[in-house]
């Protein structure tokens, strides 16, 4: 045979009845590499034509020929010795190509793209890290970290325990990589969970699914592949990703056996890490290994944090991958130049890569490209190599080899280095703006260049993340910001609407952006919309980057900036950063009102109504959803409710008149709202999560329009508004006296909070149980839940967990006989003295602690005016009460009767806030009231219908008071030594006694001893 290279080699494929497709399997090449080479355009190096020689098991004088078309060797240099290119079967330091891959089971989904190909270079080294990783899959260590420095053969390593479980035990292989560059949260899982649903079994997944409609936040398409499935639960951020992260759980369980692996995890969004927390936590799990590739020392410490922690709930093995040794060096050489090194070559090559593969064969390719190596038959010699670095200069050997390239092939580099590591082809040719003809010699040489390979049907990968960086920074900020634009113009034409991906366009808009400024508003609104998905998918701290990006991006004076803050906003929120939520707001606000804007300027009014500390009114505040209140019309049924329900929250605590009548003005019309059968369901909704409980005084109502929110919720599947619901039948069934209808409610919203794992409903529904505890006098156990509560807020970042365990704490002091204790600590502070309730129990504890002048005093600054300004709907009631039962320890006849005139509701009992604590029966303190005024008839029906109460709540420390209180009534009315007075004596301290509670004791001794008893 004579003639080209390429007429040579076609002829030897033609010979051997190959197709180039065949050929290039072969040969572990591309079939386009293929052709490349027989139509002459690229020379090939030495290890290609041993790749060649190898597919076609070509002779030594074949081989000799071959090389010499590709003038290789000198026309009269002797023919090379036969080489024996095959890897050597007896040294542990190179392991042999897999055989081809045989078809796994038809559960199994076949071989992720990334990974099912044919390396450039065998697989060498690593029999020990390969042996790690094979005894904790066959161990089924749950969780399996491979770390390493950049281009340590990490992502290789974990690829050939792919491929071989993949083949010898038909194990499901699940890959997803994490991206350098932002493309929205939960990426590398989307990249993984495809393929596996796509080539699961329809039935089995739509069985595992049924409840777990969230899938759809991460794979939009799933409803084509398994059918329709309920909408995605609408809740607080935690409930949403706790869902969402269960439905993962769902579709691996119907894969297993499965090796999922993530690649790249340094630059793994938070999503994407608590994620992968969850579900190496998820012990239901048993037959999943989770391996994760990472850059030991760009791996951020509070994500290691993060998986070390949840490595802590499952077994765990460590892979660390180093450099490799002197013979599997040397083999790497060998395989990339063609023939071993000489022990200078193999020196030097060590000295600057440290044994790095990446970076030893780009270094050998460089040295081979720039006439630095020269082949010497049975080794590579050395002639120079002191000028190249790695790895800092690694991305100058890639610009190197960049210049040595055809303009059309760069430009495709260029533009795919933008896209990402990974890149489309046919995006790719639009933004390099290359047309077809030239898009197969620019491919063609690309995958010549060792730059790339292929990644699937149409797509390429840069060798490795620093090869694309090399790309990048190889061409300037303007030439790349204008491949961004044109990629982004590529992906809006080739999507539909609904389906763009806006965390990628978001990215690219805004690079272009940086460049052109009359793109931001496009970027900005692509960064909007990556928030909104980001926010759907439960990612907050996504959400918030991306909302953040937006805001920066728009003009500060535009529509788009202040809307852009108000969702950041939300955003801050929902993740406890309220003081720079409220930033936002006020921004928004300041810009909305300069726009004339109602509708922007009511949203940022509720952002910042949402936040109140119990002990005080912000003016702020009031004046914000007061003043968006007045811009909106008054038919607007989308943001008055709620800016009126938020209003009645705030002035809820007012001690003006003014505050007063509009808190009640403004609970009337929310209410009105409510009750209208008319009402939408989405502004139900919308009102569901704003206290609405302040605006509802009557219980019966309350409970009536809290069973409405409830199946709306329901409904919607939104939790949020669902809890909301669930907590104002508990304030209802408290007022109304309803025992077993509170433990219901509460026991309802306890498996919410826990459905939720959020810690503001777990401090609530810890609140709720301590509250009941209370009530019985179960003073351990309540506080036992206080503290929890306390603790639960905290972690919340509520600012009003601290008064909240302090109100009940107070509230067990009173009981157990520490207010002589606890009364300094009361007169000593005025941080909560604007708090009624509050102000009206410190005048009941110092009665308690025997001040009886300090405790006065209390009660007649209440009375002065008339009880004006106090808290409206059952608020109420907890002050008033604390001031009648104060009068009832001290005497107090003189102001029984404003006090009496204010108890009108002797059916209810006393709530104490929502649900910090409880305090009897009104009919108690009506009870009491009366015999102080000398009405004894009227005070014993009370105090009889107070006891009925009690009883049937198992209210233990008011039945020993109410039985006290009757002693005495019975006393004045009788004798002193009539049975009925005994009776209700003895009861009363037995009573005291069963509850070791030594402040009721006294409480009911002094009630008998003054009557004698």
């Amino acid at each position: 045979m004579a003639g080209s290279f390429g007429t040579v080699l076609r002829d030897h494929r033609l010979a051997a009845s190959l197709t180039q497709e065949a050929l290039a399997e072969r040969a572990a090449m591309s079939a386009t590499a293929i052709a490349a080479l027989e139509r002459g355009r690229r020379s090939p190096r030495l290890s290609t034509i041993r790749q060649l020689a190898k597919a076609l098991d070509l002779d030594s004088d074949q081989l000799a020929v071959l090389s010499r078309a590709a003038s290789v060797r000198d026309e009269g240099a002797p023919a090379a010795e036969p080489l024996d290119l095959a890897p050597p079967r007896d040294s542990a330091a190179v392991r042999a190509e897999p055989a081809p891959h045989t078809p796994a089971a038809a559960r199994t989904a076949p071989l992720p793209a990334v990974i099912d190909r044919r390396w450039r270079t065998r697989f060498v080294g690593r029999t020990a890290e390969f042996d790690a990783l094979h005894r904790a899959w066959s161990r089924r260590d749950r969780f399996v970290p491979v770390v390493g420095e950049a281009g340590i053969g990490k992502t290789r390593l974990v690829a050939e325990l792919a491929c071989t479980l993949h083949e010898a035990e038909a194990v499901t292989i699940g890959w997803g990589r994490s991206s350098e560059e932002p493309l929205g949260a939960f990426a590398p899982w989307v990249e993984l969970l495809r393929p596996l649903v796509a080539y699961g079994d329809r039935d089995t997944l739509a069985r595992a699914l049924a409840d777990c409609g969230e899938i759809a936040r991460l794979l939009p398409e799933i409803d084509t592949v398994i059918g329709p499935l309920p909408p995605p639960v609408r809740a607080d951020e935690s409930t949403e990703q706790r869902r969402l992260f269960e439905a993962v759980a769902a579709v691996l369980k119907t894969v297993a056996p499965a090796l999922v692996v993530l690649d790249d995890l340094h630059w793994a969004d938070d999503a994407t890490i608590a994620l992968l927390a969850f579900l190496v936590r998820d012990s239901t799990l048993r037959n999943v290994v989770f391996v994760v590739t990472a850059r030991e020392h760009e791996l951020d410490q509070r994500v290691a944090g993060r998986l070390s922690d949840a490595a802590r709930h499952a077994a765990m093995s460590r892979v660390h991958v180093t450099g490799l040794d002197d013979v599997a060096l040397a083999a790497l050489v060998a395989d990339v130049a063609g023939a071993p090194p000489d022990a200078q070559a193999l020196t030097s090559i060590r000295g600057t890569t440290d044994g790095n593969p990446f970076f030893v064969e780009e270094l050998t390719l460089h040295l081979i490209d720039s006439g630095v190596v020269v082949d010497e038959g049975a080794h590579v010699a050395l002639r120079a190599a002191a000028n190249v670095g790695v790895p800092e200069r690694v991305r100058e050997t890639v610009a190197r080899r960049l210049m040595s390239l055809p303009k059309d092939t760069t430009d495709l580099l260029a533009a795919g280095a933008v896209i990402g590591r990974e890149f489309e082809v046919p995006l790719a040719l639009e933004a390099s703006g290359l047309d077809g003809v030239h898009l197969v010699d620019a491919v063609d040489d690309a995958l010549l260049s060792g730059l790339v390979l292929e990644a699937g049907p149409g797509a390429l990968s840069f060798a490795h993340a620093l090869v694309r960086d090399g790309v990048t920074e190889s061409f300037s900020m303007t030439r790349r910001a204008a491949i961004h634009r044109r990629v982004a113009e590529a992906l809006e034409r080739s999507t539909a609407y609904h389906e763009l991906p806006a965390a990628r366009l978001a990215h690219h808009w805004t690079a272009a952006a940086t460049i052109d400024p009359s793109v931001s508003a496009t970027a900005a609104m692509w960064s909007v919309r990556a928030g909104d998905a980001a926010l759907a998918s439960a990612a907050a701290d996504e959400a918030i980057a991306r909302y953040a990006e937006a805001s920066a991006l728009w003009e500060r004076t535009t529509y788009g900036h202040a809307d852009a803050l108000v969702r950041l906003g939300v955003a801050l929120q929902r993740r406890g950063r309220a003081d720079e939520a409220d930033a936002r707001f006020r921004e928004a606000t300041h810009l909305a009102l300069a726009l004339a804007d109602a509708e922007l300027q009511a949203r940022a009014a509720i952002g910042l109504g949402a936040r109140y500390p119990f002990w005080e009114i912000d003016p702020e505040r009031v004046d914000a959803l007061e003043a968006a209140l007045s811009a909106l019309p008054d038919d607007d049924l989308q943001f008055r409710p709620t800016l009126m329900a938020m209003l009645v929250a705030q002035l809820v605590l007012g001690f003006s008149p003014e505050q007063a009548r509009r808190r009640d003005e403004l609970a009337a019309a929310v209410c009105e709202i409510v009750v209208d059968p008319k009402t939408s369901a989405a502004t139900l909704l919308q009102l569901g999560d704003a206290r609405i409980y302040n605006c509802i005084e009557d219980a019966a109502t309350l409970d009536r329009v809290a069973r409405t929110l409830a199946r709306v919720a329901d409904e919607a599947n939104d939790l949020r508004v669902l809890a909301a619901a669930r907590f104002a039948q508990a304030l209802s069934a408290l007022d109304q006296a309803d025992m077993p209808e509170l433990r219901t409610a509460v026991d309802h919203y306890g498996e919410i909070a826990e459905r939720v794992v959020e810690s503001r409903e777990r401090a609530q529904a810890a609140m709720m149980r301590a509250t009941i505890a209370l009530i019985h006098g179960d003073y351990d156990d309540a506080a036992v839940k206080s503290e929890a509560a306390l603790e639960f807020g905290r972690a919340a970042g509520d600012p009003n967990a601290e008064l909240v365990g302090y109100a009940q704490g107070l509230l067990r002091a009173v009981d157990l006989g520490q207010a002589r204790d606890v009364l300094p600590l009361l007169l000593a502070t005025d941080d909560y003295s604007a708090i009624a309730s509050f102000a009206a129990g410190t005048a009941l504890i110092a009665a308690f602690a025997g001040e009886h002048d300090v405790a006065a005093e209390g009660v007649a600054r209440f009375v002065a005016d008339g009880l004006a300004g106090l808290p409206r709907g059952a608020d109420w009631l907890a002050p008033v009460a604390f001031l009648a039962h104060t009068c009832s320890l001290i005497g107090g006849v003189e102001h029984a009767p404003v006090l009496l005139d204010a108890l009108e509701t002797p059916d209810r009992t006393v709530r104490v806030g929502p649900l910090i604590g409880w305090w009897g029966p009104v009919a108690h303190h009506r009870g009491t009231l009366l015999a102080l005024c000398g009405r004894y008839d009227e005070a014993l029906a009370q105090l009889h219908t107070a006891l009925e109460i009690e009883v049937r709540m198992d209210a233990r420390p008011f039945v020993a008071r109410t039985h006290a209180a009757i002693a005495g009534v019975v006393a004045r009315i009788e004798s002193p030594q009539s049975a009925a007075c005994t009776s209700a004596a003895t009861q009363a301290r037995a009573t005291a006694k069963s509850l070791g509670a030594p402040g009721v004791s006294e409480e009911v001794e002094g009630l008998l001893a003054r009557a004698g008893l």
